[in-house]
């Protein structure tokens, strides 16, 4: 698995003991390796058990606060793209009204 995850079997084995918190691209990675989705992956609970290395080992481990690390991340994307929407509502408004200005011109 550390192989394919492109790390350290060292860095793979804190990931397995929770010494090492996952980031996101990494648990995309653990799903494509699994030929998981990676909701399947997420809703097996925080914790990982018993996913298999190409050499039929078993691996335990946990994903700690993961959930809490990807919703602050998440919660903070929603409100850039909602601060965005707000920002193109606006000026989708200035532009519609140019427009009307300009189509009474001609």
């Amino acid at each position: 698995m550390a192989s394919e995850l492109n790390i350290s079997q060292p860095a793979y084995s804190k990931i397995e003991k929770g010494e090492t918190k996952l980031n996101l691209e990494c648990v995309v990675k653990i799903a494509t390796i699994l030929d998981l989705e990676l909701h399947e992956l997420l809703d097996s609970m925080y914790t990982i058990n018993n996913f298999n290395n190409k050499d039929n080992s078993h691996a335990i481990g946990l994903v700690e606060n993961l959930y809490q690390d990807n919703k602050e991340n998440i919660q903070a994307t929603i409100k850039i793209l909602q601060e965005e929407n707000q920002r193109l509502s606006k000026e989708n408004g200035r532009l519609i009204t140019l427009l009307e200005k300009f189509m009474l011109k001609h």
